[in-house]
């Protein structure tokens, strides 16, 4: 018997910029698609109150370093290929006081950036996956394929 895998994407529309564990944030998306596999994307929209013109930040404020699951600490994007994207330029993730990275690209994993800015990724004295310590990576440490489309990586 032929056994045809079926498609395993989904795409998230996220508003809520509060960082949370919830679907329905970008963390919690982030953690859903690492979950289901395959090919997914996170579009980012406008939250409620914002115009268009005004800058739109998604801080990542749940602290945790040397953790690969996106629960806390950096978004980690473990196997699948994930893209984060906004039809506007003016949308940040800023992981000012985290004390940790912005993204972690893990090997197997593709992710896929597109019209953000990511800001205040700090990896000093951080431990990655392979045991090399340092400074690799501030805003993004890339171990798997990175694509950056019309992107800012600025203060890192």
């Amino acid at each position: 018997m032929l056994s045809i895998p079926t498609a395993r994407a989904r795409v998230f529309f996220i508003k809520d910029t509060t960082d949370t564990t919830n679907v329905t944030s970008l963390r919690g998306a982030v953690i859903a698609a690492n979950k289901r596999g395959g090919n997914n994307t996170i579009f980012l929209i406008r939250p409620p109150g914002l115009s268009r013109n005004q800058t739109w930040i998604y801080p990542l404020t749940i602290t945790g370093v040397d953790e690969d699951e996106a629960q806390t600490g950096d978004l980690d994007i473990t196997n699948n290929r994930l893209t984060i994207a906004c039809l506007f330029s003016n949308v940040t993730i800023d992981a000012t006081g985290l004390g940790d990275r912005v993204f972690q690209v893990l090997p197997k994993a593709q992710l896929t950036l597109v019209n953000l800015t990511i800001t205040g990724g700090d990896a000093r004295g951080r431990t990655v996956h392979n045991a090399l310590s340092g400074t690799c990576g501030g805003g993004i440490y890339n171990d798997g394929t990175l694509i950056l489309e019309h992107c800012v990586i600025t203060n890192n």
